[in-house]
């Protein structure tokens, strides 16, 4: 599985992006829109490094990974107000409706298609407060396509970790390579990204009767916030 491997060094990969700067992007859409939430659910928390900030602002935090390994990491951090689960985000069920859920860094190109994607997109509705917001990201074809050309390499301590990528269709699929310089030993990790385009996106989530509030293209990814209900996309 995805993240097996690499969850215990999984924070000095992020480690150039940290959470607090995700934080500050939840904070600052909720000062543009003028929402106060008090119910957060996070998919793909993964070693929840971004709940581990979130939990230090009052909020009451849900997080939801497919992944024991990582959940694992999670669970060694100082949480407070939060609760983990280890889910798939196709079948998500939180004890409670919330006021936001969001998913970044890839969570929901791990879904493997469009079909897919519309499951995961009710099963959050179903899950959100009436006039709760979903803010998540995708990444960008354009970006994906500049990483194919360029396999790269990170050294952490005493590991070694090598990636080369490939597309074929609609997916993007990345081999990882970790190397322990101490032992000699090496593991291997695949990871199948699948693509959708901001059409496909926006169509599906017009299907279930979200408001899309914004969408920002970045050179690498694109971000959506939408809202459940409301009187159609805004942006």
């Amino acid at each position: 599985m995805p993240y097996s491997k690499i969850a215990n060094f999984y924070d000095l990969l992020l480690s150039g992006v940290p959470g607090d700067y995700w934080v500050q992007l939840i904070e600052d859409l909720l000062k543009r829109w003028n929402y106060e939430v008090k119910t957060i659910a996070e998919l793909g928390c993964g070693t929840g490094v971004i709940l581990e900030k979130l939990s230090k602002k009052g909020y009451k935090l849900y997080g939801v990974d497919i992944s024991p390994e990582m959940l694992a990491v999670a669970h060694n951090k100082k949480l407070e107000n939060t609760k983990l689960f280890c889910q798939d985000i196709l079948n998500l069920e939180l004890p409670e409706r919330v006021d936001l859920i969001f998913a970044f860094h890839d969570c929901l190109n791990y879904i493997n298609s469009k079909d897919d994607l519309y499951r995961c997109f009710s099963q959050v509705k179903n899950n959100l407060n009436e006039q709760g917001l979903f803010y998540f990201d995708l990444n960008r074809l354009e970006w994906l396509l500049d990483l194919k050309n360029k396999p790269g390499e990170i050294i952490l301590d005493n590991l070694v970790l090598n990636w080369t990528g490939k597309f074929n269709y609609n997916k993007f699929f990345i081999k990882l390579r970790i190397y322990n310089q101490n032992t000699g030993e090496a593991s291997y990790e695949k990871h199948e990204l699948s693509l959708f385009s901001p059409e496909e996106v926006l169509t599906l989530l017009a299907d279930l009767n979200f408001s899309v509030l914004s969408v920002n293209h970045t050179p690498t990814r694109s971000f959506y916030l939408a809202v459940k209900g409301g009187s159609g996309n805004e942006c």
